[in-house]
């Protein structure tokens, strides 16, 4: 696919990264080095991908706004989902392009777990120019393993209210939606494939609306064959892993209407690990705060002119 031909107008492009940088409930621990190294991954990923939209996890109001200063583009705009709020901690932050979006309004999308409140995500709508079609992108940050595990009820209440939101958001024909995250969860989890109903499987997805379809099934193995240099198993690190130490945590996945019937096209042979060169490195080592790997993807904007 490309962009100015073949029944295309553009492309939007996405890109996921939990950073490290500022975890919710830690104490600050950010050097000017570490946000240093963060602007270097993200501008190396913007020259070799070419982000529109970037959506950023682990990280609070200052790293945020190091991070724009850092990237010096003028067009880069944020929308802070970082502020510590009465109903939860927040940690994600979205930057996205003015030149391919226009900002509409956002919103944080919280649910209860007995006494406690959940947030399941957070939602920026956006109008992609020049046509101004509505896309609506959510960010999501589930709770670690460590302490509610992959069988825990609280995670089946995560992927339930998000299921119901993004429900809602089609009940009103609002179709394109575009989810991405650090759920702390694989695609096969249970709160991901069954009860936010994310599918590896295309068809099912287009036939039955409510599904919404996940690419980066594809990126639970090794990347490469065995032989091949640099094969990582995962988007996420951890060497205390007891089955494996590798994890795809990092998902985009996608709501039908990117699937060939509406506005846009999902090109997923983009949906993919960016191994950037010298995160590898980090992440392997004990002594490094990163362990994550960002996550891409595009969509083709269809021309009907």
């Amino acid at each position: 696919m490309t962009e100015g031909g073949g029944g295309f107008s553009g492309a939007i492009r996405f890109l996921w990264w939990n950073t490290s940088l500022s975890p919710p409930g830690a104490k600050s621990r950010t050097t000017p080095e570490d946000i240093a190294f963060v602007v270097e991954q993200l501008s190396e990923a913007r020259e070799l991908f070419g982000w529109d939209v970037l959506g950023l996890c682990e990280v609070n109001s200052e790293d945020v706004a190091a991070i724009l200063v850092g990237l010096d583009d003028s067009m880069l705009s944020s929308v802070q989902m970082g502020q510590r709020s009465s109903k939860a901690v927040n940690d994600t932050a979205l930057l996205f392009d003015r030149g391919k979006l226009e900002f509409i309004d956002e919103k944080s999308l919280y649910d209860m777990h007995g006494t406690r409140t959940l947030k399941a995500g957070h939602v920026a709508s956006f109008a992609a120019l020049p046509s101004g079609e509505i896309v609506h992108v959510v960010v999501a940050h589930w709770p670690g393993r460590m302490y509610h595990g992959e069988a825990a009820p609280m995670r089946t209440n995560l992927g339930l209210s998000l299921h119901r939101s993004m429900q809602r958001y089609r009940d009103e024909g609002q179709l394109n939606l575009v989810v991405m995250g650090d759920f702390n969860d694989d695609p096969s989890s249970p709160s991901l494939a069954q009860y936010f109903c994310a599918t590896r499987d295309r068809t099912l997805a287009v036939d039955k609306d409510h599904f919404f379809y996940n690419p980066f099934w594809r990126r639970m193995g090794e990347s490469e064959p065995l032989g091949m240099v640099d094969s990582i198993c995962g988007s996420h690190y951890y060497a205390g892993g007891t089955d494996s130490r590798w994890f795809t945590y990092d998902q985009i996945l996608f709501s039908p209407s990117f699937l060939g019937a509406g506005s846009f096209l999902l090109d997923e042979s983009t949906s993919r690990i960016l191994q950037l060169p010298g995160l590898l490195e980090r992440i392997i080592n004990d002594e490094s705060i990163y362990d994550h790997f960002p996550v891409s993807s595009t969509v083709y904007i269809k021309d009907y002119s």
